[in-house]
């Protein structure tokens, strides 16, 4: 597969690479993400370069975020608006580079398992199959089936999320939230839809709601 590390190239060339590259770093990424979606639907989209490039031992360029955290939520702001993310680590980027991440103290290593739990997480609910970009809550962003599944990426400023299933009034739901950092999932919880749901978020940073509407369809094979 071909592209080309420029973005006003991919713009100008659409038809020579097979997917496009990126590098948007603007501080709304998600809303950026689905516009160059819009700009140039039928190709892949992978923001090469979101501004984030995680901390090691050495300093070798900053680029807007260090934290593993931030560059996670970046990462996963891309996923959501149907694209691409990639990642950075300064340990191996340029004139640096660290073989064996393992051998450092466990506070210099790259928090690769982040992106172990993202992989697990999209295969699991195969995410490329899944609507992108309708408005199913009141903050925060959705990837649904237009069925009986949805995800919601919940912003770790909400401490409350609104969900817009009204035409699902009455049925049964099960939430559930999957946490980014540890790759696990709450224990479920079963309600009645009612006409305005809203779900309290857990206080730990941004997280991922899982919502399965039960009375039409199956939860995770059960009827």
């Amino acid at each position: 597969m071909i592209t080309v590390h420029d973005y006003s190239y991919c713009r100008r060339f659409t038809d020579n690479v097979d997917f496009v590259s990126v590098q948007l770093w603007l501080s709304e990424l998600y809303s950026v993400m689905r516009k160059v979606c819009t700009d140039m639907p039928n190709k892949p989209i992978l923001n090469i370069e979101h501004g984030g490039y995680e901390k090691g031992p050495y300093v070798v360029f900053n680029g807007n975020y260090t934290s593993p955290e931030v560059c996670l939520e970046r990462a996963w702001q891309c996923v959501f608006a149907g694209t691409y993310p990639t990642h950075y680590w300064q340990g191996a980027a340029w004139n640096v580079l660290i073989p064996d991440p393992e051998k450092l103290p466990k506070s210099q290593r790259p928090r690769l398992e982040y992106y172990k739990h993202m992989n697990s997480f999209v295969k699991k609910y195969q995410l490329a199959e899944l609507v992108v970009g309708d408005k199913k809550s009141n903050a925060g962003f959705c990837l649904h089936n237009n069925k009986n599944l949805f995800l919601f990426y919940v912003p770790k400023e909400c401490e409350f999320i609104g969900l817009r299933l009204k035409s699902f009034q009455g049925q049964t739901m099960t939430t559930r939230w999957f946490d980014p950092r540890t790759g696990k999932t709450s224990k479920p919880q079963r309600q009645t839809i009612p006409r305005w749901p809203a779900v309290k978020t857990p206080a730990d940073g941004f997280q991922i709601l899982i919502v399965q509407v039960a009375s039409r369809a199956t939860v995770d094979g059960k009827q």
